[in-house]
């Protein structure tokens, strides 16, 4: 019988060789892997080390502020402020002036406060006519008045009425006259006129006249004109308000840290000009003018090195002046007729003493910042000591005095 050859194991066949498999692996003994050793010991002495290298051998430094116990000294003196000077004199006790000066144009409206009537009187012209009878020529004079309701006009010349040619055709001729008064209401444009000067005779009602030309320019009203006071107000103000404008704005130009005396910055004026004379008709008018203005100022920083030159003559040896401490204060001011300007005043000034630096290193080499301060605290010449060590790490202050740094501070 032939064997059957199966290329896939039996399901009973698989069974049966997994458990023997499993057999042989219980049997076997486990492996055993070793755990490599981190090496910690000379990681740490690593660290150590390098810790202990940077505290002995990173640089040291000592930043040491001390404020010294000042005491104020003063004097009076007094200098000169001249503007031919640049620098300093000490021996004629000089100190150089500058000049700041500031020009401008300035230009203003003012109003007229005066007022006119302005009156004027309406004129025509009219037609005169002439029917006397018997038939004549008739001459009036000049000023002869003519009425039309109750407003009068007068001849502007004499004149000579023509005689009528016939009782249908009386003589005429045409002549200008003005209003009597001035108003609007003379100013017609039509009507008849009487001749009022003719009354009570045989002329008056054949003697009349008519409106030929309207009349026109009768006005009655109040212009503005300008007065002498409004001129001289007028440039009174100009010249206050740029006084003022001028001398702000050359004040607004003197930097911090010098020193300018308002009371004598006195502007000057010229080219006044005023665009109207008194009795002008207008409502507004003009004024315009150029005005310069300058000042004499001084550098306070010129003043105080001059007091400090003053004030360190009767100052000890033993003491010092603190740097920048002077000032002044201005008692008296006088202006000389040179040009200079003489100035009183008090000078004060702040001096200390203290010890020399190398007393002050050997006070701080090595020692602890707390003991260092103390110690310097008690000096009678010392109000505040302060001291820092860097870096943070340092417990003392250097012994290489290099590494320390002293200021005083004021």
């Amino acid at each position: 019988m032939s064997r059957k050859i199966y290329d896939i194991i039996p399901p009973e066949q698989q069974i049966e060789k997994h458990e023997e498999m499993a057999k042989e692996c219980s049997a076997r003994e486990p492996i055993k892997r070793e755990r490599k050793k981190f090496p910690l010991i000379p990681f740490l002495l690593v660290i150590v080390l390098s810790l202990t290298a940077v505290f002995f051998f990173f640089p040291t430094r000592a930043d040491v502020s001390i404020t010294p116990k000042t005491e104020e000294i003063t004097a009076e003196a007094s200098f000169v402020i001249n503007t031919t000077e640049s620098i300093i004199d000490y021996e004629k006790k000089m100190v150089p002036g500058i000049i700041f000066s500031d020009k401008r144009d300035g230009a203003d409206n003012y109003n007229s406060t005066g007022t006119d009537d302005k009156a004027k009187k309406a004129t025509g012209t009219i037609k005169v006519f002439n029917k006397i009878n018997p038939a004549k020529p008739l001459t009036l004079r000049i000023g002869t008045r003519f009425m039309v309701g109750e407003l009068i006009y007068k001849s502007d010349s004499a004149f000579t009425i023509p005689k009528a040619v016939s009782d249908s055709a009386p003589g005429s001729i045409e002549i200008k006259v003005t209003a009597a008064e001035a108003g609007e209401k003379y100013n017609i444009t039509k009507g008849t006129f009487s001749v009022p000067g003719l009354n009570g005779s045989e002329y008056y009602t054949n003697i009349w006249a008519e409106l030929a030309i309207p009349m026109t320019g009768g006005e009655e009203s109040k212009v503005k004109i300008v007065t002498s006071d409004d001129i001289n107000r007028a440039k009174d103000q100009f010249e206050e308000k740029y006084d003022e404008v001028s001398k702000q704005a050359l004040i607004a130009t003197i930097p911090q840290g010098y020193t300018h005396f308002s009371e004598d910055i006195s502007p000057k004026l010229s080219n006044l000009s005023v665009s109207v004379k008194a009795g002008d008709e207008l409502d507004v008018f003009g004024v315009s003018g150029h005005i310069e203005t300058e000042a004499i100022v001084f550098r306070n920083e010129d003043a105080n090195k001059l007091g400090e030159s003053l004030l360190s003559k009767d100052v000890s040896e033993l003491k010092t002046m603190v740097p920048r401490s002077v000032t002044f204060e201005i008692k008296e001011k006088k202006l000389n007729k040179d040009g200079t300007i003489s100035l009183k005043v008090v000078f004060s000034g702040k001096t200390y003493s203290m010890s020399e630096d190398t007393v002050l290193l050997n006070a701080l080499k090595g020692k602890n910042p707390k003991d260092a301060n103390s110690l310097l605290s008690n000096l009678p010449e010392v109000e505040k000591v302060e001291i820092k060590v860097s870096p943070w790490f340092k417990f003392s202050i250097p012994k290489n005095e290099k590494e320390i740094n002293i200021q005083l501070k004021f």
